[in-house]
C-alpha cells in the first residue's frame, strides 16, 4: 500500500497561503473604497457640499474594525450641533466597523453619518451649489469605478511568488 507523505505541510502551506489571499483582498477591497471616495469629489455627479458637512461625514471602515476614512471629521454650524454631529458620525462609524469585524470577511464599508445623507443622495432634480454636483452621487461612483475597483481587488488578491 502506497502512502502519502507530506500532505500536512502541503496543507499548512496552502492555509497560509488562503490567510495571505484574505488579508490582500481586504487590501484591494480598501484601494476600491479609497477610489469610490476620491471619484465623488472628481467625476460628476459630485457629493452636493452647501457647508460641507456631508461630505465631512463619509467613513470607510473595514472588517478589522478599523476607521480608514472619516476618524476626525471637523463639521460646521453653532457649536452644539457640531459636537452633536460630531459624536453621531463617531458612534456611526464605529457601529458599522463592528458590523464589519464581526463578519469574519473581508469586508469595507463606506458611508455618510449625516442624517439627511440618503436624502441628498436620491434627491432627483435637486439644484445644488456645488458645480457638478448632483443625486446619485455614491451610485455613480461605485458605478463609475467598477472595472478599476475589480482590478486592484484581483491583482491584491494574486497569490504572490
Amino acid at each position: 500500500m502506497n502512502e502519502v507523505t507530506g500532505l500536512k505541510e502541503v496543507m499548512e502551506n496552502l492555509n497560509k497561503e488562503i490567510l495571505k489571499i484574505k488579508g490582500r483582498s481586504l487590501k484591494g477591497l480598501i484601494r476600491g473604497a479609497i477610489m469610490v471616495s476620491r471619484s465623488m469629489e472628481t467625476t460628476p455627479p459630485l457629493i452636493p457640499v452647501d457647508w460641507g458637512n456631508l461630505r465631512a461625514s463619509r467613513f470607510i471602515v473595514t472588517s478589522t474594525g478599523a476607521i480608514r476614512q472619516g476618524k476626525n471629521p471637523k463639521f460646521k454650524g453653532d457649536a452644539d450641533e457640531a459636537a452633536e454631529m460630531s459624536e453621531q458620525h463617531i458612534a456611526m462609524a464605529q457601529k458599522y466597523a463592528m458590523t464589519a469585524k464581526l463578519t469574519g470577511m473581508p469586508m469595507v464599508i463606506l458611508g455618510f453619518s449625516a442624517s439627511y445623507a440618503t436624502y441628498v443622495h436620491e434627491h432627483i432634480g435637486a439644484i445644488f451649489q456645488r458645480p457638478g454636483a448632483g443625486a446619485k452621487f455614491l451610485q455613480a461612483a461605485v458605478e463609475n469605478e467598477r472595472d478599476n475597483i475589480l482590478r486592484v481587488i484581483r491583482e491584491e488578491a494574486k497569490i504572490k511568488s
